[in-house]
């Protein structure tokens, strides 16, 4: 049997939230789409419908998990076959956690079949309650090998292309495990920021950087968040101020939390209104959002 070790970098929050609203659509690469589908954004996390072992489910599109990850409830009531052993952990340093990896036959989303080149997709599974309620399925960036891949929020469409992506100093190099990591600075005030889909939030702050930041209000205690290793208490507060993430500028207005993370976390609702590509052949990605003035970022 194999055994893996798996990053998981969304970030499982205790209560839902409200439903983003769509917008003007951002130019995308439709012509070229070869998997154009609706992408539902009411959970804040972008999820699909797929189709796997022949039934077809909601899926969740996470960019912050490095590996394929399913429910324990679906993999059971689906007799997925055991192929191997996983260590599953997330970067806030908890106790990785021992899971068991299935094996799931014909991935397809638009009636595309995925995983380039393989007739399956390895999963690994994890208790019902530190997944996306709802989600009979998490995938990433991995799981699209040689393709581009586009989530499109202010449309709410998911597109997948044969890499014919223009060539511009725009584009930033994913990191060494196909996740789009950049910088946010704000003031005096630099930390890495990972863009992760796969958390429903808006923004998450390390707490540690709070003393430095031009906070408008108080902290004051926010909801519990829950990592696939251990869970951790939060902070929230206000703050309204430039910042700028990667080489964009954009300003932070609204209600962020703060929790002890070890970079920032730009979640699902922080991405509304942008269009997000992430070209896997050559490993590199690029952000921008539809409005002719400077992003917002943040909800009251």
């Amino acid at each position: 049997m194999r055994f893996l070790f798996v990053i998981l970098t969304c970030i499982l929050t205790v209560a839902c939230q409200s439903t983003p609203t769509a917008q003007t659509v951002v130019s995308a690469n439709t012509a070229a789409a070869i998997v154009d589908i609706p992408m539902d954004l009411s959970s804040g996390r972008p999820q699909i419908d797929a189709a796997f072992n022949g039934r077809t489910m909601s899926v969740t599109y996470d960019t912050g998990s490095q590996g394929a990850t399913i429910p324990r409830s679906v993999a059971e009531a689906m007799k997925l076959p055991v192929i191997g052993r996983a260590l599953v952990g997330s970067p806030n340093g908890g106790t990785p956690v021992e899971a068991n990896v299935v094996s799931i036959d014909g991935l397809e989303i638009g009636g595309m079949r995925l995983v380039a080149g393989y007739r399956t997709l390895d999963a690994v599974i994890i208790d019902d309650a530190k997944l996306p309620p709802g989600s009979a399925l998490v995938i990433g960036n991995n799981q699209f090998p040689e393709l581009m891949i586009e989530l499109d929020f202010p449309a709410a469409r998911f597109r997948l292309s044969q890499n014919n992506a223009e060539n511009t100093t725009a584009w930033a190099p994913l990191n060494e495990r196909s996740m789009i990591e950049t910088t946010l600075r704000i003031g005096d005030e630099s930390m890495p920021i990972h863009i992760d889909s796969g958390n429903p939030g808006v923004l998450d702050l390390p707490e540690s950087s709070a003393p430095r930041l031009p906070l408008a209000s108080a902290q004051r205690e926010g909801k519990t968040i829950r990592f696939v290793d251990s869970s951790a208490n939060t902070t929230v507060a206000e703050m309204r101020t430039d910042a700028l993430l990667g080489e964009l500028p954009v300003k932070l207005d609204g209600t962020f939390r703060f929790a002890p993370i070890p970079f920032a976390n730009l979640g699902g609702r922080g991405l509304k209104g942008a269009l997000l590509r992430i070209d896997m052949t050559s490993k590199r990605w690029h952000l921008r959002y539809a409005t002719d003035g400077v992003p917002v970022i943040g909800e009251k």
